[in-house]
């Protein structure tokens, strides 16, 4: 309608035809006048991103590979292999000369992405925490071990910035290992000190819960408001082992606070920018400022959710925004690369796997960072941390080790034993002197219980005044002084791990124990030295020292895990007693009236035929008769029997009947005589020296000469004969010997000489069998009624 009403003719057709097709050109080209000068500056503007030619960018990149080691952070294919394969590196399958879909990692993906250095994620997962989370460590430790030597062409285990760059050079990768995280010590300083001693060169704080002693980022509920007491105590004996701290997965509060304590630099060894992506896993810019004051360094990680704000898509120009942001607030010297592969499901678009690191760095390039900045990413800002870490260790050198005990709480799963504050029964004071001095051999001890006795009455509190060694007390046999009475010149220290652990924290114990026989062994070294091998006995007694030997007792503290048997060795036990006073899954103790196993199982017998492979002295006493014969048939080192008599004078189940002190012979083992009233005299109450030299005339007879040594059992047993009341004794025992005839080429063999021919044919053996591979049966430990273990994958 027009205007009054009137209507209006429509125009005619030639108009609308027109019409319509200019309007939509021309609204085409208003949007291409506003658009394309708004697509044309961001273009732009991530043009001036790069300020180097690819080409030249590339070859600057490769220049760089070559000449510094490229570290990484934190790769995550250890548990991968457990995820898969069951630590069964050996499979077929688990080849790492294999593309494996659904890894980021193999060989020649690592060698075309030029890494020089992987830290090896030692991951232990919450579920663990109070209940296996020692084994786990242990069982992935031994992993990347046995990855490490398997592929040796390949990689070389590293544990020193020199070692890297001496295995850089010679054109292998250097294998570390990283600890996620701090709950797997148990809140135990002893056994962060012995995860030192396997290898361990980083330890995260927390992974995805709070410890007992830190906050991690991840629940919503923070229980300490950062770090404790106990916690800052943790850092500074990182400080002193020389261990890296590393602040990944820990709060922000947890953050602040260690850089407050530490004396060494820091890693982050897979955390991003907190400004860039506003995820808690990353380090704020405050924190970066921090860690710049401190010297660390942030190794940017390349999950897409810690990149981008989804873990569907992130690019590879993303990661690099994280590094230059990290370099603009912190510092080109606080900046370093922790990809997390294998760790996460989802990796940005031209980060796909570990082929990939040269195209970071030729990006990096690309957008002008120099070929000294790029050293300093790649490799040369971890290795100056490492050896700032390592000077911090060498200024703490005389600072004696933190021995601060706190039990694992909250105790929920029930899975640590009760025993933390239950002394033991003491024993006789020592009245007597040696009288006789033994000048020519190495007296070895086979078993002395001291370090449990310093559990029970110090919890292995070694710096307290009463729990000197230098003191005569009175509910201990040993003392410095009477040792040095005693003429040892060797002594078997033992790991005792109660059967009230089996199956709960056996595993903490057992390390727990060994740091204390080492920190006895530091701190009065004047008279101590550890030894290892039968000829560090001999150059110990020589230098006049005595020299210092773990035993573990015994075998549950392994928890059914070969790799956890691997690791003791590593950290210095030479024997382990197979069974204590309880029946193990795969072996049967000497005590229980009802035998589980029928001597040793299968996996028993593999157990046997590592110990043989690692060079492990095998120890026969505490089992039954039926492994007692099921060892012997199938060793192929000479057994020890630590602290064992013969039954045949004293009927007791502890002893060695004669069809097996035959066997023995045949073995080349040799049985060291306890002094425990009980098993000597069957009596508590009337044994005596002669009694004890009755036993070792005894075998000399049956088994021959070569077959007999003493294992006393000192400040393990509540009662010693009369003329043995303390280690000052053993020269009135030799004297007795003497007297009854025999020689000084036989007391030697009996003092020493004896178990220095095993330990040297152990060795041999372990010699012979160095091309074997580890053995890596899988073991569930069964009658899991505890519940203190974990998932087992």
């Amino acid at each position: 309608m027009g205007e009054k009403g009137e209507l209006v003719d429509p125009p005619p057709p030639t108009r609308r035809k027109w019409f319509i097709p200019l309007l939509i050109v021309g609204c085409i080209a208003l949007i291409l006048v506003i658009v394309i000068p708004i697509v044309v500056s961001q273009q732009s503007h991530d043009n001036n991103k790069y300020v180097v030619g690819e080409a030249e960018a590339k070859a600057l990149a490769l220049k760089v590979l070559k000449e510094v080691p490229l570290v990484d952070g934190h790769n995550d294919l250890p548990w991968q292999m457990r995820a898969y394969f069951y630590n069964k590196i050996e499979y077929a399958n688990a080849s790492l000369n294999l593309p494996l879909d659904f890894l980021h990692t193999n060989i020649k993906r690592l060698r075309q992405g030029h890494v020089g250095a992987q830290f090896w994620a030692d991951y232990v997962p919450c579920a663990s925490q109070f209940k296996d989370s020692i084994r786990f460590a242990l069982q992935q430790a031994d992993l990347i071990k046995r990855i490490t030597h398997k592929y040796n062409d390949t990689f070389e285990m590293a544990y020193t910035a020199n070692d890297i760059e001496r295995i850089f050079k010679k054109g292998k990768i250097a294998s570390l290992i990283g600890l996620e995280s701090g709950h797997a010590i148990e809140s135990s300083l002893a056994v962060l000190r012995m995860m030192y001693d396997i290898g361990v060169r980083y330890m995260t704080l927390t992974h995805s819960c709070n410890t007992p002693w830190a906050d991690s980022t991840t629940p919503q509920i923070k229980d300490h408001n950062g770090l404790t007491e106990f916690g800052k105590t943790i850092v500074r004996e990182m400080n002193r082992l020389g261990m890296l701290v590393d602040l990944s997965h820990v709060s922000f509060d947890t953050m602040r606070q260690a850089l407050a304590v530490t004396k060494a630099p820091v890693i982050y060894s897979h955390s991003s920018a907190y400004a860039l992506r506003d995820h808690e896993r990353n380090v704020p810019d405050d924190v970066l400022k921090l860690t710049a004051e401190n010297g660390g360094v942030v190794m940017v990680n390349f999950y897409n959710l810690y990149i981008n704000k989804t873990r569907d898509y992130a690019s590879i120009e993303q990661v690099a925004d994280h590094i230059m942001h990290i370099r603009k607030v912190a510092g080109i010297d606080y900046v370093g690369l922790g990809s997390d592969y294998d760790g996460v499901c989802c990796v940005p678009k031209g980060l796909e796997d570990v082929s990939k690191f040269p195209d970071l760095i030729t990006l990096l390039a690309r957008m002008g960072l120099t070929e000294v900045e790029l050293k300093k990413i790649v490799g040369d800002n971890l290795l100056r941390v490492m050896r700032g870490a390592e000077k911090v260790k060498s200024d703490m050198a005389n600072q004696k080790p933190f021995d601060t005990w706190i039990n694992p709480t909250p105790n929920a799963s029930g899975c640590a034993s009760d025993l933390y504050n239950t002394p033991l029964i003491t024993v006789a004071q020592s009245k007597a002197l040696a009288e006789k001095v033994l000048t020519s051999t190495p007296l070895v001890d086979g078993h002395n219980d001291l370090p449990w006795q310093m559990r029970a009455s110090y919890f292995n509190k070694i710096e307290y005044a009463n729990a000197s060694l230098k003191l005569p007390q009175a509910h201990l046999h040993t003392s410095i002084d009477r040792l040095r009475q005693g003429r040892v010149g060797a002594q078997f220290w033992a790991d005792y791990v109660p059967c009230a652990s089996q199956y709960k924290d056996s595993i903490r114990y057992a390390l727990q124990q060994a740091d204390l026989i080492k920190r006895i062994t530091y701190k009065y070294n004047n008279t101590f030295e550890m030894a290892y091998t039968a000829a560090d006995i001999e150059r110990i007694f020589k230098s006049g020292k005595i020299a210092s030997l773990i035993g573990l007792e015994s075998g549950h503290a392994i928890e059914s895990s070969l790799a956890v048997l691997r690791m003791m060795y590593d950290l210095g036990v030479r024997y382990m007693t197979l069974t204590h006073s309880c029946n193990t899954p795969w072996a049967d103790s000497a005590t229980p009236v009802n035998k589980t196993n029928n001597g040793l199982t299968d996996f028993g017998r593999t157990i046997v035929r590592e110990m043989n492979r690692i060079g492990m002295l095998i120890d026969l006493s505490h089992v039954s008769v039926k492994t007692m014969r099921d060892t012997l048939a199938i060793t192929k080192a000479p057994v020890i029997y630590s602290h064992s008599s013969a039954f045949t004078l004293c009927k007791h189940e502890r002893n060695v009947p004669d069809d097996v002190l035959n066997l023995v012979a045949r073995n080349g083992g040799v049985v060291m005589v306890n002094f425990y009233s009980l098993y000597i005299s069957c009596s508590n109450e009337n044994a005596t020296l002669e009694h004890v030299a009755d036993h070792i005339m005894y075998i000399k007879r049956v088994a021959g000469i070569n077959a007999v040594g003493l294992g006393s059992d000192y400040d393990g047993v509540c009662c010693v004969p009369k003329g043995l009341e303390d280690v000052s004794k053993f020269p009135d025992l030799i004297a007795t010997l003497a007297r009854r005839g025999l020689s000084e080429s036989e007391l030697r063999k009996v003092v020493g000489d004896n178990l220095l021919r095993v330990l040297k044919e152990t060795e041999r053996v372990k010699d012979e069998l160095k091309n074997q591979k580890p053995f890596d049966i899988w073991l569930s430990p069964p009658a899991n009624s505890t519940g203190c273990l974990s998932p087992n994958v």
